[in-house]
């Protein structure tokens, strides 16, 4: 019993579609590859560039309080809203806002 392979349309369809597949799934995988020793370079370089730095204490500079620099305390108020609340329907403006 002999098996006769035949080269037809949908065989070739198949296998270049196959193809295409395999080499974007390599192109993907080099892909991620690249980006995982990317990642593992710069923190090797981090790495070595915090242990090679020498760490000087360094104080945050003071900032004096309002009153000592002469500028009045305000309280906070809020403005009113000039917005529509939201989920609220807007109402269009009176026609005549004088009431005459």
């Amino acid at each position: 019993m002999d098996y006769q392979f035949t080269m037809t349309p949908r065989l070739i369809a198949i296998a270049v579609i196959g193809f295409i597949l395999l080499l974007f799934l390599l192109l993907a995988l080099g892909f991620q590859i690249g980006l995982q020793w990317e990642a593992d370079e710069t923190r090797q370089q981090t790495n070595t560039t915090a242990a090679s730095q020498p760490v000087f204490p360094v104080g945050l500079p003071t900032i004096p309080a309002a009153p000592a620099l002469g500028i009045p305390a305000m309280p906070m108020t809020a403005a009113p809203s000039t917005l529509a609340p939201l989920g609220g329907a807007i109402s269009p403006p009176t026609a005549n806002p004088t009431g005459k």
